[in-house]
């Protein structure tokens, strides 16, 4: 409630000065200007800071269908976003050219990896539980993931394997534009 009182407090004060006193006005719109730069500084650093990873999807399959040109049509894309605050790790699939977007909070998380060997490159293997919502139709509910990243010297790739409640499957297939320290994160969300 303060927050928004006093910017409103100097601005019936400030409307209320009269003209010739300009001097009186300008300390006002600088005290109001000041307050408003102070508080959307408090704000920002009190808010949810974000770290997000692109995982671009270059192919896609729903139970076992083709599905990769709907995805290429609607530039598809994994997120991985972490909340700073919380360390709360939540899964966004989204497009590049509309507002549709599935989103949710990941949980119980596992995790394994292989060094790279003669025969394969270094792999990891995450699975975990999606609590989703979807955007476009209001359906949300839980999912099974595996998400497994090989690390290429071209760079790394990945496939997300997603079994929905109902028994669905979706697979995605393409290459990372960003790295999770996945790591750290598993310290943190084993505990979930």
């Amino acid at each position: 409630m303060q927050t928004f009182w006093l910017p409103f407090c100097i601005c019936g004060i400030n409307t209320q000065i009269t003209e010739n006193n300009t001097k009186m006005k300008k300390i006002f719109t600088f005290l109001a200007f000041f307050y408003l730069l102070a508080s959307a500084t408090a704000q920002q650093k009190n808010s949810k800071k974000t770290t997000s990873y692109r995982y671009i999807i270059t192919e896609s399959k729903f139970n076992e269908v083709d599905n990769t040109e709907f995805d290429l049509d609607r530039e598809g894309f994994l997120s991985f976003i972490e909340l700073s605050d919380t360390c709360e790790l939540n899964l966004v699939n989204s497009s590049a050219i509309n507002e549709d977007f599935s989103y949710g909070p990941i949980s119980k998380f596992e995790f394994s990896k292989s060094e790279e060997t003669k025969e394969e490159y270094r792999n990891d293997t995450f699975e975990f539980k999606w609590h989703y919502y979807n955007s476009y139709d209001d359906v949300s509910g839980y999912a099974s993931a595996k998400l497994i990243r090989v690390f290429k010297p071209q760079g790394t790739i990945f496939t997300l394997v997603i079994v929905l409640s109902n028994l669905d499957v979706i697979e995605y297939s393409g290459h990372v534009e960003g790295t999770v320290n996945f790591d750290r994160l598993n310290a943190t969300n084993s505990k979930l």
